[in-house]
């Protein structure tokens, strides 16, 4: 009966601490992942500093998958995304641990992608 509940505890702090949230600090920005639900967004391929996104009719921006840029026939162009989406969020720190700074990346990662007709 105690091997049971031992099994039982640390199967429940497993599913407790693997809940799709992970947060680190490195030079001094902390750096918090969330993984949430796939999701198929529809809009214009286009290309930022950060690599390829996709700009919605609601001008939100999702970053896609670890493209640095679209292919020529998809960019600027209407396609559909989908995968699962993560939201990252960078905090940038100072010495006393103030946020100084909170920026929001939502990512589409392992996209499946193709042009809308």
């Amino acid at each position: 009966m105690f091997k049971l509940y031992n099994i039982f505890y640390l199967f429940s702090l497993s599913l407790l601490f693997s809940c799709g949230t992970k947060v680190e600090v490195t030079n001094g920005f902390e750096i918090k992942t969330e993984t949430k639900k796939r999701i198929k967004v529809i809009g214009v391929a286009e290309e930022a500093k950060g690599g390829a996104i996709i700009v919605t009719e609601k001008d939100s921006v999702y970053y896609v998958g670890n493209h640095k840029d679209w292919k020529k026939k998809f960019l600027n162009n209407k396609v559909v995304v989908s995968g699962r989406l993560v939201i990252v969020t960078y905090k940038k720190l100072d010495s006393t641990r103030i946020v100084q700074e909170i920026r929001r990346k939502p990512w589409i990662k392992n996209p499946i992608y193709k042009l809308v007709r």
